[in-house]
């Protein structure tokens, strides 16, 4: 059976779905993009111990090399078939700075979700944590205020769930920034959190291509052009969601990544992110993807670089402290997600971060 789809919704299809295009699967509206075809079925179950399920029942999913299949939607995506699953392109259900991944939370939600960055006085502005699940997310950076003491960043997200995924949701949101004080406009937004999708057959499972589900790299501070002078800190990473995959045999010589997203740095001086006034909107922290995501660069005077997400060989990066005063914190990096193979066999030439559980 497969994992988490109650009884009643455990039938495959008796159509074999092949998607040779780039498309969207749409777990709210439970669309693939293209017409079904007849013996795939797209319906919704609930789970016992999570969000509800979008379960795309097929016979057997081949994914081409040049097709890239982008999952969004609150629900979980689950692919239930009966026959060989082979996936040559790319199905990406990772959030997308603060849009979040099939199943994943919005920045500063979820229980894992990143601590929000701290002002004090106008000028002192300290980095939003990153968000945690199968690892920890990192604190944001500190920022020196005028007694020399430090504000705080963000607290890092905790772990979440365990390794055999008995709920499958997607990841965690990173911190935001603090509102800054001459507008109402907020500081960096923390990253989404990263997808869930689950493949299960009974036949077998091949990735030459990528299955990624990152955390939403976090937004870089804000310029507040109000004066020209106030600028924010970096938002936190969002964490890496959840990948299942279940089949007789899994071979993976491509990628499957539930890697963080990046924080944010802060906001600086200069007029290459935002010509209104001479602050400078900080750079954006990287999605989660196949690699490592960095976090934002450094912009000018009172900026602070965001921390690096977390992969399957490194833990999230702080972000890095303003110590000049009057500065801006850089956001903390998200934790990887979790991923599962229950499966007799695997085979992983390819690469997998983090490394999965595997269990019969």
């Amino acid at each position: 059976m497969a994992l988490h789809v109650p009884t009643g919704g455990q039938s495959a299809g008796t159509t074999d779905l092949s998607l040779t295009a780039s498309t969207t699967i749409d777990t709210d509206a439970l669309t693939i993009g293209t017409a079904l075809p007849s013996g795939v079925t797209f319906d919704n179950w609930a789970q016992a111990n999570g969000p509800e399920l979008a379960v795309l029942h097929v016979r057997g999913l081949s994914i081409g090399a040049s097709a890239l299949v982008t999952v969004i939607g609150s629900r979980s995506l689950v692919v239930l078939a009966s026959d060989v699953i082979a996936v040559q392109g790319t199905i990406d259900g990772g959030a997308k700075a603060t849009r979040a991944g099939a199943a994943g939370s919005q920045a500063q939600a979820g229980p894992g979700a990143g601590g929000v960055g701290l002002n004090t006085q106008t000028y002192y502005d300290s980095g939003a944590g990153g968000a945690g699940y199968g690892t920890a997310g990192s604190k944001g950076g500190n920022s020196t205020n005028g007694s020399n003491t430090n504000l705080a960043g963000g607290a890092g997200g905790t772990v979440q769930g365990t390794d055999l995924i008995a709920s499958l949701v997607g990841g965690s949101g990173g911190g935001n920034a603090d509102r800054l004080t001459c507008e109402t406009q907020v500081g960096g937004n923390g990253g989404a959190g990263g997808g869930a999708i689950q493949l299960s057959t009974p036949s077998t499972i091949t990735i030459a291509g990528a299955v990624l589900v990152g955390g939403g790299g976090g937004a870089g501070g804000t310029n507040c052009v109000t004066g020209g002078q106030n600028w924010g800190a970096g938002g936190g990473g969002g964490a890496g969601g959840a990948i299942v995959l279940q089949g007789s045999s899994i071979t993976v010589g491509g990628v499957v990544a539930a890697n963080g997203g990046a924080g944010g740095g802060g906001a600086g001086v200069g007029n290459t992110g935002n010509a209104n006034g001479p602050g400078a909107h900080g750079n954006p922290g990287d999605d989660g993807s196949s690699t490592l995501a960095h976090g934002g660069a450094l912009q000018g005077a009172y900026s602070a670089e965001g921390g690096d997400g977390a992969t399957g060989s490194a833990a999230a990066v702080a972000g890095t402290a303003n110590t000049q005063g009057q500065g801006n914190g850089g956001g903390g990096g998200g934790g990887v997600g979790r991923i599962l193979f229950k499966t007799a066999q695997a085979t992983t030439p390819g690469t997998v971060s983090p490394a999965p559980k595997v269990t019969p």
